[in-house]
Order: C-alpha cells, then sequence, then structure tokens
C-alpha cells in the first residue's frame, strides 16, 4: 500500500498516514492504450472516477456537442483495487502519448501515488518500463445524464462499426444513420459517389435493434 511517512519533529512519534490505494493491471497493454485512444478522439482532459465497483467517466468535448460516457467495470481488469473512491483529472492526450508504443504482449499496471498526485504506469514485457504523470485539479463541474428522448436503439459489434466508418469515410466526412424494427441502415453522400450499408435484424452484426415505427 503506498504510504507517506511523517518524520519524528520535536519530540513526536514517527507515524504514518495511508494514501487511499488504486492499483490495476491489464495483461494486454494495447487493449489500455485502444481505450485511452477512443476517449482522447474527442476530449484531452478528463475526470477519471474510481471506486470499488471500477472507473467511469463522463465528460463533454470542448465545443459541448458530444460527450464521452464511458465504464471499465471491476471485471473488464485482470486486477483491481480502489480501497475508496478517487477522482483522477489526467491529460488523456498526454497519457496517450506515453502508451504510444505499447504492445500487445506487453502488460500494463496502473498505480495512483495520492500523497503525490501523480499515476505511475508501468509496462511489463521483454523489458519494464515505468512513466509518471501528475494528475491535474479535479473539475467540479458535474456532467448530468442527459435527458434525451431516443426512437431506436442500436446495439452493433465494434468490429463491424469500425468497418461501417472505414467504407463511409471513402465517401463522406458525414453519415446518415437510420433504424427500423427490422434493419439499420448507414447512408453516406459525397459529391461524385454515395454509399448504403444495410444491416437485418438478427444478422451476426446487429447485438440489439430496438426501434421504433417511423
Amino acid at each position: 500500500m503506498l504510504e507517506s511517512s511523517l518524520a519524528e519533529t520535536n519530540g513526536k512519534k514517527e507515524g504514518t498516514v495511508k494514501a487511499s490505494l488504486f492499483k490495476a493491471t491489464m495483461n494486454d497493454a494495447r487493449l489500455f492504450r485502444n481505450l485511452i485512444g477512443a476517449i482522447s478522439s474527442l476530449i484531452e482532459e478528463a475526470d477519471f472516477n474510481a471506486n470499488s465497483e471500477g472507473i467511469k467517466l463522463r465528460s463533454m468535448d470542448p465545443s459541448h456537442i458530444a460527450m464521452v460516457d464511458f465504464e471499465w467495470p471491476k471485471a473488464a481488469f485482470d486486477s483491481y483495487e480502489c480501497t475508496s473512491p478517487t477522482k483522477l483529472r489526467l491529460s488523456v492526450s498526454n497519457l496517450l502519448k506515453l502508451l504510444k508504443r505499447t504492445r500487445s504482449d506487453e502488460s500494463v499496471e496502473i498505480v495512483y501515488d495520492d500523497a503525490n498526485k501523480k499515476l505511475n504506469i508501468t509496462l511489463k514485457g521483454k523489458i519494464v518500463r515505468k512513466f509518471i504523470t501528475p494528475t491535474l485539479e479535479p473539475s467540479t463541474e458535474e456532467v448530468p445524464t442527459p435527458k434525451v428522448p431516443f426512437n431506436a436503439r442500436v446495439k452493433i459489434t465494434a468490429v463491424s462499426l469500425r468497418d461501417i466508418i472505414d467504407d463511409a469515410q471513402s465517401i463522406s466526412d458525414n453519415v446518415k444513420l437510420e433504424a427500423s424494427p427490422e434493419k439499420f441502415i448507414v447512408r453516406a453522400t459525397g459529391e461524385l459517389s454515395s454509399a448504403i450499408i444495410e444491416m437485418d435484424k438478427g444478422s451476426d452484426a446487429i447485438l440489439e435493434l430496438d426501434a421504433k415505427e417511423s
């Protein structure tokens, strides 16, 4: 456990003050890097809220147009310890730079040093690399749960979504999403070309499709 020592002064006995412990490991460091990379595409800094159940993040992008609502449950890690609720504000872009050269055959260990307000990251593979990055002052702003009525809910595999975006990106910077009770459609329209990608309910790509009749 992380501890900060109090030296004996003016005849007082030496003691220790225990820091709140947060420690987590993942056997696939590249997976951790990819998760951070997904977050960094929208925000540069974020508050990571850790407790005994896992880590949660909810933050708006600088323009307040898009929101990141992310959750890492305890089970997503190979080991996880958090003795008390801890809020860590980190530079996501800087964290991604530290993880830039991670490999899938490396593991990552993350330990929060509460006494010094620093995050210690250790990558273990053929060699051991250690990085230390400071935490920032947590934001006092709480991002509320959005109260937006939705007419459709679509749950799709990450691989399929990536393939769809890659195909659409060659046509346009924007896509139009359409959902019906039986089908999910993605349309991309450019100056010269267009693309239509259709997925039926029950296909391997669609995990869940719940939509109202238009």
